[in-house]
């Protein structure tokens, strides 16, 4: 499934909004093992202008044309069912909240449809030209949060979390955990302390992947020791630490360093 990417532009007023677009095409691949999509903290509105696209079991999901995706905790397999044609949009959580009109935290770890909100434009997000497509979001998007009664700080208060306990970064904040908590689950879909848990995955996923030492990983990622390392990522990603540490890039992440998109591969893909 490794195929083109290649990443698209995002207009800057967006930019604090959209963390990335990129869109991936691919021949049919019939005998591709399921890609394995990994935790990340942001969702996704992903419009599927190829074939049939699926998330393997337990469940299989047939992925509507136009869907959105809220932050993922567990990884995900994902199999293409013939030819690929996805653009994606890596969105803040509280964006797509916005968007769907329910707090982050009911939009974690589910896929939703767009096609009956949105039906009048399927046809052209799905068929038409991908630039008209791509710009007509941007501009749902940016309209959605415009007309959003709340637009929460969420930088300085993930800001805090990413550098303080919970308990420190609440006071920093001059709120109380609960309040915190709620912050938290309403715009992000996460509690404080899965946030916490998945930036530090994250950035040991990566280092990982440049193949940094797993004592080396633990300490710079703030793991207590290197079994606790071993445990949150076997947690996060189904696999060992050492399934990560590669000689020679595969096929995807050769496709993302020409799509300039490397640092995406290290943090979303298996």
């Amino acid at each position: 499934m490794a195929g083109h990417y290649h990443t698209l532009d995002v207009p800057a007023d967006l930019a604090p909004m959209v963390d990335s677009v990129w869109r991936q095409v691919s021949a049919a691949e019939p005998t591709a093992p399921p890609t394995s999509v990994l935790p990340a903290l942001y969702g996704n509105l992903i419009i599927n202008r190829g074939d049939d696209y699926l998330h393997a079991p337990p469940e299989p999901l047939t992925i509507p044309r136009v869907s959105v995706h809220g932050i993922r905790t567990r990884p995900i397999g994902a199999v293409a069912t013939g030819r690929t044609d996805l653009i994606v949009f890596n969105v803040r959580p509280w964006v797509l909240a916005a968007l769907m009109g329910l707090p982050a935290a009911e939009l974690t770890d589910q896929v939703l449809d767009l096609e009956t909100s949105w039906e009048r434009q399927i046809p052209a997000l799905v068929e038409g030209p991908v630039l008209p497509a791509v710009t007509w979001v941007f501009d749902r998007l940016r309209a959605v949060v415009e007309a959003s009664v709340e637009r929460p700080g969420l930088a300085g208060v993930t800001g805090k979390l990413a550098r303080y306990p919970v308990a420190r970064a609440a006071a920093e904040l001059g709120l109380t955990r609960r309040h915190l908590q709620r912050v938290m689950n309403g715009h992000m879909g996460v509690s404080p302390k899965r946030f916490q848990q998945l930036l530090r995955y994250q950035g040991a996923l990566a280092s990982l992947r440049l193949g940094e030492p797993g004592v080396q990983v633990a300490a710079a990622h703030g793991y207590v020791d290197q079994s606790h390392l071993i445990h949150e990522i076997e947690r996060f990603t189904g696999r060992t630490p050492d399934a990560f540490r590669v000689t020679a890039a595969t096929g995807l992440q050769q496709a993302f360093n020409r799509s300039s998109a490397n640092g995406l591969y290290h943090h979303v893909y298996a």
